[in-house]
């Protein structure tokens, strides 16, 4: 049944609902350096990348406000990538202004300035074999970073290598990317050393790629009734993809607060009228916030797949 006790998401404090629902705290960290969706350009990175170039842009960062750059950020991921010997790197011309930062998930946030930045260069013309963009998301100066994202695109726009970092990783939160005032100062600082950790995931996300057998593309995304994403009839799955992230249906809280699901056959009735149909019962003690998504699965709980 298509019927929802609740709402997806709860908040007591009316100013968090101005900040984007980017990332929350959590106290199990994941040892792996960020996650990266799968994608089938990945191989052909991996294989190339030794010996490829890749051109760098100006760092993007995300604000409540607008969309700004930063140059020696920039100037220090080529510097590293040379230093570490992993590409051949350069300046790649051009800024991508991707306006201010809306409310929207972090997932949300990264698929969508994923598909914005690689639009932007289709039809462009580069001698690099790959293109490097890493996105710092900080809505408010002064406030910490919430989370980085680095896209890595080929020559065609094609995804080949991108990944998202924020505090369920333990390399993002051993960081502590607050900033110390408000000054430029301070500012130069924090986005100096979000960059140094951006680029140690990258490191870490190529040796872990290299060490790890090859993933299969999802070939079975779940098929439901046409408009209808759940009937809960089947009970609400839930499992752990490789990375050890939480998929199918999950519940979040800050710390503080009780939130639980479940299905019942207690419910008004539907437009059908039809009798023993499941709906979604939520239960929640909120302080705070609170809530719950769908993260949709395939068939064996595994693997984040889209819904068809």
């Amino acid at each position: 049944m298509r019927y929802l006790f609740g709402f997806l998401c709860f908040c007591a404090l009316g100013a968090v609902l101005s900040l984007p629902a980017l990332a929350h705290e959590s106290d199990d960290k994941l040892g792996d350096p960020g996650f990266r969706p799968y994608s089938e350009y990945t191989s052909a990175f991996l294989n190339a990348v030794d010996t490829a170039t890749i051109a760098v842009y100006p760092t993007i960062v995300r604000k409540a406000d607008r969309t700004s750059h930063s140059f020696p950020s920039q100037k220090q991921i080529i510097a590293l990538i040379r230093e570490n010997e992993i590409a051949a790197a350069a300046a790649g011309s051009g800024r991508v202004d991707l306006g201010r930062l809306e409310a929207t998930s972090q997932w949300d946030l990264f698929l969508n300035d994923m598909q914005r930045i690689a639009e932007t260069l289709k039809g462009q013309t580069s001698a690099a074999d790959y293109h490097l963009f890493m996105e710092l998301v900080w809505p408010v100066n002064g406030q910490p970073i919430f989370g980085i994202h680095c896209y890595v695109f080929d020559r065609q726009g094609q995804n080949a290598f991108s990944f998202l970092l924020n505090s369920h990783h333990q390399l993002f939160a051993d960081a502590k990317l607050s900033a110390r005032g408000t000054s430029e100062a301070a500012r130069d600082r924090l986005v100096k050393k979000a960059t140094a950790v951006g680029m140690t995931a990258f490191e870490a996300q190529v040796d872990q790629a290299r060490k790890s057998p090859p993933r299969a593309a999802d070939a079975g995304s779940t098929r439901v009734e046409a408009g209808v994403f759940d009937d809960f009839e089947s009970g609400l799955r839930s499992g752990k993809d490789e990375f050890g992230i939480p998929i199918g249906f999950v519940t979040f809280t800050d710390g503080s607060s009780a939130i639980s699901i479940s299905t019942t056959t207690t419910h008004p009735p539907g437009a059908d009228k039809a009798a023993g149909k499941n709906a979604l019962k939520l239960d929640f003690d909120v302080t705070g916030w609170a809530g719950f998504l769908h993260i949709f699965e395939n068939d064996t709980v595994d693997q984040w797949t889209r819904r068809r």
